[in-house]
Parts: structure tokens; sequence; C-alpha cells
């Protein structure tokens, strides 16, 4: 799925996108709620109810079997369910997510997560993600200074 295409609203050629590499690689499936998400804003509503469906069943298998690195299965499911309107799930799997990868800017970009922009749960969970990496980011400055005397 091309990101571009899918921040850019360009659903149609999102799917087009989607569907070429779903061809290429069947059992690559970390982007299909993204796919769900595009088939939605086109109209297709059951396919990408269907997808969602699938996509959950895909991510909470990975968090039973211990994958959590793996595809973002917090962060994923997170999003699918701010977007199906359960708030209370996506608050609870983005708790538990750890923030690597820029995914505490990321996120409040991410159309999935649209519901949830003014949610305080959700406000303080990324102010906290970012705190901790302007904690790190300080220590690294710190660490680095100190080894080569700067």
């Amino acid at each position: 799925m091309s990101v571009f295409h899918y921040f850019y609203l360009i659903y149609e050629k999102s799917n087009e996108i989607y569907e070429e590499l779903s061809r290429k690689d069947p059992n690559h499936y970390n982007y299909r709620h993204r796919y769900a998400y595009a088939l939605w804003q086109t109209g297709k509503y059951d396919s990408a109810e269907l997808m969602f469906d699938i996509q959950i069943q895909e991510f909470e298998k990975e968090l039973e079997l211990g994958r959590i690195e793996r595809n973002d299965p917090y962060y994923n499911l997170a999003g699918i369910y701010a977007f199906l309107g359960e708030e209370d799930k996506a608050i609870e799997y983005l708790k538990k997510h750890k923030f690597t990868s820029g995914l505490e800017i990321y996120v409040e970009y991410d159309p999935l997560f649209t519901s949830l922009r003014d949610n305080q749960a959700f406000i303080t969970i990324i102010e906290n993600a970012k705190a901790e990496k302007e904690l790190l980011r300080d220590k690294i400055k710190i660490k680095v200074a100190e080894d080569f005397g700067l």
C-alpha cells in the first residue's frame, strides 16, 4: 500500500497498489487494515468490515504468539478499533504499545485515529511518548558530549 496515496486520500490508487502487492505476496498481511480503510472510503463497506475483522484476528494471533515487535499489533489494533468507534479498546491497545520508529508522531496524522484526536487519554499517551523520546535524546546528547569532550 502506498503511504503517499493513503495519506493523500487517493483511495482507488491505494486499493490498486494493495491488490497488486497481495498477488505478489499473499501472506503479507500487515497493511490489510489500511486497505480496509481505503475500501471504506470508496464505499465498499462490507468488504472493508470483512477485511478489518480478518486483520483483527491476525493481530490478536500475533499477540498470543508473543510477536509484539513484528507488525506493531498493539498500534494497529488501536487504529482499527479507533476507526470502528470502539475508543476504549483503542486506548487500551495504545497504552500497551511501545512507541518506536517515530510512531508517536505518525499517530497524530494516521487517519485511523481521527476519532481520538480530542480524547484526553489519547493526548496524554502521545504526550508521554514524546516526553520519553525527548528524555532519551537528552541522555544521548549528554553521553556524546562526555565521550567526545564536547
